[in-house]
């Protein structure tokens, strides 16, 4: 049994790649036990399983006013992953309006009773926002993203000199916060993890070589095991466990990831020149719509999911949030001009187009409203196409969708050629 195995974690080798398994079982007693001890509650509460995420599990504690949600993690980056993520959330309610959580109590470490790290936090009540997208009138998602748009702009007002992730230690003169190693997922390598640079970062430069060195690291191991299924797969020496695996990644997928890798380190020095300190700003850089809960009245009620969070240089920072990403359509669609069913149900067609319309226009009101909270933010922005294109490049140069496109654009600029189109608008066109 492999040590990964031993801790309650194993890699599974699926065409997504290596993914996360649970090994062991999680006791609900020993959950229950230290819920009522966090809690100080003399009586012990029902806990109920709540959700599962691709690194954890999530139980609900307690009912109504008193429910709380106790989430266990996955043995991945001990220690770091939890203290930094404590860390973070604390430091969103010092310095920003952004509703979030409070966290009840947490452990950082394996060692108790239920054998896997943990946090205890106050449950946020309403609905995420992509249950209640359909529900919500425009004015509602407005509301929003003005809401959003103060918390982009409240970061931008405490800007920080080093990339990576937020810590507390105690002083006299109680918690303070530094910026030490990120816990970013850019810098997870499905197997060894001794030589992985995690910062921090003083320059942008060298934040990206070292994702450049992790990505190549995790490639280079994945490439691995898909060699090996292939060979076991071909010599039908595969065990009875293994055979049960789904199909693994493609290896010539991987070569050609490795070959992008190799392209984007040498174009690092053309986007990245600098190498000296650069301003930062701690990014939520997974905003979705299953991130954000509002109440019935559309109001922000809470902003979930801050593992794996870092402060980010103003190049990637300086973006739009995530959930309002989507093809450009400033004209609403018209309902009637849409085809209907025998019962009168429009084609799904229309509400994907009116999606489309409506996050266009809150585009527009997010930019428009961090142009009145902070000028210098849409500066940046309006510079930064090209960075936010490498970070495009590092994001998605596993992804076989992407790969073709990745390689022309590469090519493109190894050919010196003016005015290469960027990556993102590539993708937006759908085109090479």
């Amino acid at each position: 049994m492999s040590s990964s195995e031993m801790s309650g974690l194993k890699w599974v080798a699926t065409l997504w790649g290596l993914e996360p398994r649970w090994t062991t079982n999680l006791d609900e007693n020993a959950i229950q036990k230290t819920a009522q001890l966090a809690l100080q509650r003399p009586c012990p509460d029902s806990i109920q399983f709540l959700a599962k995420g691709i690194f954890n599990k999530l139980y609900s504690v307690g009912t109504n006013n008193s429910e709380a949600v106790i989430r266990i993690t996955m043995p991945i980056l001990s220690e770091l992953k939890t203290e930094s993520e404590v860390a973070t959330m604390h430091w969103v309610q010092r310095h920003t309006s952004l509703p979030v959580p409070n966290i009840l109590a947490y452990e950082s470490h394996c060692k108790n009773e239920i054998g896997f790290e943990w946090i205890c936090m106050e449950k946020v009540k309403g609905k995420t926002l992509g249950d209640a997208w359909w529900e919500l009138d425009f004015a509602a998602k407005e509301r929003v993203i003005r809401q959003i748009a103060q918390f982009y702009s409240d970061t931008f007002s405490h800007q920080m000199k080093t990339i990576g992730s937020l810590y507390e230690h105690p002083s006299s003169e109680g918690q303070t916060t530094h910026i030490g190693k990120s816990t970013s997922l850019a810098f997870l390598v499905r197997g060894p993890q001794s030589e992985v640079q995690r910062g921090p970062f003083t320059s942008c430069r060298d934040w990206i070589t070292a994702q450049l060195n992790a990505a190549e690291a995790d490639c280079k191991h994945r490439l691995e095991v898909a060699r090996a299924a292939e060979i076991a797969s071909a010599t039908k020496e595969q065990s009875v466990d293994e055979e049960k695996q789904e199909e693994g990644e493609d290896p010539e997928d991987l070569e050609t990831s490795l070959t992008i890798i190799t392209k984007l380190r040498g174009q690092i020095a053309s986007f990245f020149p600098e190498t000296s300190p650069e301003p930062t700003v701690l990014m939520h850089h997974d905003l979705n719509k299953h991130n954000i809960l509002v109440n019935a009245d559309g109001s922000l009620s809470g902003v979930v999911d801050w593992e794996w969070i870092s402060t980010y240089p103003l190049s990637m920072a300086c973006q739009y949030p995530g959930f309002i990403d989507g093809k450009d359509r400033s004209t609403k669609p018209v309902k009637s001009t849409y085809h209907h069913d025998d019962n009168g149900k429009v084609n799904e067609l229309y509400w994907e187009h009116l999606e489309f319309y409506e996050l266009h226009q809150l585009r527009i009101l997010f930019m428009d409203t961090m142009r009145a909270l902070q000028p210098r933010w849409v500066e940046v922005f309006n510079k930064s196409q090209r960075q936010r294109d490498f970070y495009i490049a590092i994001w998605t140069y596993d992804n076989p969708l992407n790969m073709k496109r990745l390689l022309k654009w590469l090519s493109d600029l190894e050919s010196g050629i003016p005015d290469v189109m960027g990556l993102e608008e590539r993708i937006n066109n759908n085109t090479l």
